[in-house]
């Protein structure tokens, strides 16, 4: 069991690095997808390289546009707009901009005005069930769509929402 918990640990820093850091070069390179023995097949890690960080490729610019994007959905959607009250919403495109900056390798504004993410725990007080977490994804493809990012840096960017969105489940179906 302690050698799994090491494994585990390598391959979980293994995905949140390549997220945000700097690796090879600009194409998407599919490669025999990655496992340990006792990872199910379907876990496996797809690596994708892309020159220099998310963010330098995008800039705060296209962290802007993809937020703006995003909020400007929630605002009229029925399943998400409960959880902002209208005088919220500004502010919270810009912790989720400075959130997504940090993470992909821009500026670590979030972390300096707010601390660690503690994402589940903020999270926790909004009734996030599998309807909320799908609708959530909808609308960020939606916006990375609008955005225009390059494809593999939008491709790195769901799978990072898909898990993390997952992760923020925390009531069960109503």
């Amino acid at each position: 069991a302690h050698r799994r918990s090491a494994i585990s640990k390598q391959v979980r820093g293994i995905t949140a690095w390549n997220h945000s850091t700097r690796v090879a070069n600009w194409r998407e390179e599919r490669r025999p997808a990655r496992r340990c023995d006792w990872m199910p097949a379907h876990a496996a890690l797809r690596i994708v390289r892309v020159a220099g960080s998310i963010y330098e490729i995008v800039g705060e610019a296209g962290f802007d546009r993809l937020t703006k994007a995003f909020y400007d959905r929630v605002a009229d959607d029925e399943i998400l707009s409960p959880m902002y009250p209208d005088d919220q919403i500004e502010q919270a495109r810009t912790r989720l901009r400075d959130f997504l900056v940090g993470r992909f390798g821009g500026p670590q504004r979030y972390i300096e005005q707010r601390g660690h993410p503690r994402l589940r725990m903020r999270h926790m007080p909004f009734p996030i069930d599998g309807r909320a977490r799908d609708r959530w994804m909808e609308l960020m493809t939606q916006a990375l769509a609008e955005a225009e990012f390059p494809p593999a840096v939008a491709d790195l960017m769901l799978r990072y929402f898909a898990d993390t969105a997952t992760f923020m489940i925390n009531r069960a179906e109503a």
